[in-house]
């Protein structure tokens, strides 16, 4: 369950990073 969390969480918090960068 935890993994399966993790994995969805990854490419999530990815894209809300470069979201972040591109709006810089």
């Amino acid at each position: 369950m935890w993994r399966c969390k993790k994995m969805d969480m990854i490419p999530w918090a990815a894209t809300f990073i470069v979201t972040l960068l591109v709006g810089l």
